[in-house]
């Protein structure tokens, strides 16, 4: 039997159809198929870059930062300054320190000695370890003596024991106010002082700043720039 042109165009019409159908199922085969390749290569890029982000977090560059979170975390009760010397006109400040973040809470009793610990405390209080934090709150300091060196034993109701020095500053003989340094913190203030040579490595005119009145920065400074005050002492 002959086949009519219209059954041959038809058989022709459905071979090219399916010959699109074809191309189109390769085409997104091969879309499916580098798009997971792709997805492959970005998943083992993660660990790669977590990795060099924990190595740079080790570098010397910032390890000093590393390790002071570190130690922070660790503290189980510290005062922050091993030494603190006040200023002479203050007649209250406050020490402060670390305590265990756990103990937040938890009572701090502090003494105050100016000698051995045996002795009876000079001053004696309270205080509390608040998220990892406490301060020791000092009032009337004008009672202490200057130039005297005091212990400061706080001691937490969870046995952790901390201890700290300061002592209070002689008024110097003169004394006026001069602008801080460049860059210093807000609330730092700086006076340049006269006093009598009681210590020849210092001399007898210092350059010295506080903040919260605790002493941050002092220098001895050319004794020409306390010949004014200096003056003062003798008059006109």
């Amino acid at each position: 039997m002959k086949q009519s042109p219209n059954s041959a165009h038809g058989f022709e019409f459905h071979e090219d159809t399916l010959k699109r159908m074809i191309r189109r199922h390769l085409l997104l085969l091969t879309i499916f198929a580098l798009g997971g390749l792709l997805l492959t290569q970005f998943q083992n890029c993660g660990p790669q870059q977590m990795n060099s982000y924990q190595q740079s977090s080790s570098s010397p560059s910032n390890g000093g930062q590393v390790r002071i979170v570190d130690q922070f975390n660790k503290v189980d009760l510290q005062f922050i300054s091993e030494n603190v010397q006040i200023y002479d006109e203050a007649g209250e400040t406050s020490l402060s320190g670390f305590c265990d973040r756990t103990r937040t809470g938890s009572v701090l009793r502090w003494a105050i000695y100016s000698g051995d610990r045996n002795e009876p405390p000079l001053m004696e209080g309270q205080s509390q370890c608040s998220m990892g934090q406490f301060a020791v709150e000092l009032k009337g300091l004008e009672t202490v003596v200057c130039g005297v060196d005091h212990l400061i034993v706080a001691e937490g109701s969870w046995g952790g024991v901390a201890s700290s020095h300061f002592s209070r500053r002689c008024q110097p003989l003169v004394s006026e106010l001069i602008d801080p340094p460049e860059g210093s913190p807000h609330g730092t203030v700086c006076t340049l002082e006269f006093s009598y040579v009681t210590d020849q490595a210092k001399g007898p005119c210092m350059q010295v700043c506080y903040r919260d009145d605790k002493l941050t920065f002092a220098s001895p400074v050319d004794e020409n720039r306390c010949s004014s005050l200096a003056a003062q002492l003798t008059g006109p």
